[in-house]
């Protein structure tokens, strides 16, 4: 057997095994924590861009069961990168029902934002991490707000708040929470930002995302 087959073969299986071992642990410390939902009694029936900070990835997993419960269900996709760690992060992402939208705000930008605008304009949902994939942290590039402003919908915001986490010490922060914690998630009135210049969108939403973040 070749290096490079045994490489391929390491790579393959690395993408198929991590990820499925990824969801479970994320379903296992979810199914252990209390949670706590903090969310408007009702949302618009609308396609919507959904916001987190990138260090809050985790339980985001979770966003879709908690929108179907407030609004009628609709189709959900990510926005993540291209690099490995991103397509990992995806992968995982898709047990929950979630698809995925190949691209960033560094690698393959102007083709996510085509393929965001066109699921936004087929009905769907759209996640998106402000400040990812590679920050700074707690930062807002252009691409929500553009996404927003192009379909003229709302941006909504949805974060998750552990008592109890382990923080990774990357550029994002990375939270981790800890099994039988407290999951307080936490969804926002939308943002109608539609009509406002750019920059005035971006500071009103990077204050928004701010109100509930570690």
């Amino acid at each position: 057997m070749s290096q490079s087959f045994s490489k391929r073969l390491k790579t393959r299986l690395n993408f198929i095994l991590i990820p499925f071992i990824a969801q479970i642990l994320i379903r296992l410390i979810y199914w252990s924590a209390k949670k706590v939902l903090h969310a408007p009694s009702t949302l618009p029936d609308t396609p919507m861009v959904i916001a987190f900070w990138h260090g809050d990835l985790l339980m985001q997993n979770y966003a879709p069961k908690h929108l179907k419960t407030l609004s009628p269900k609709r189709p959900i996709a990510i926005i993540a990168s291209e690099h490995k760690d991103g397509a990992l992060i995806a992968r995982a992402m898709n047990y929950f029902g979630i698809q995925t939208i190949a691209g960033s705000s560094s690698r393959g930008a102007a083709k996510a934002l085509r393929n965001a605008l066109q699921f936004l304009g087929a009905g769907g949902h759209v996640m998106i991490t402000p400040d990812g994939p590679r920050g700074p942290r707690h930062s807002v590039a252009n691409g929500t707000i553009i996404m927003a402003q192009k379909e003229r919908i709302p941006i909504l915001i949805h974060q998750c708040i552990p008592n109890r986490y382990w923080r990774i010490n990357s550029w994002d922060q990375f939270i981790i929470p800890k099994p039988f914690c407290t999951l307080e998630f936490f969804i926002q009135e939308p943002l109608n930002l539609v009509d406002l210049p750019l920059e005035d969108a971006k500071k009103i939403l990077h204050e928004r995302l701010l109100q509930h973040a570690l």
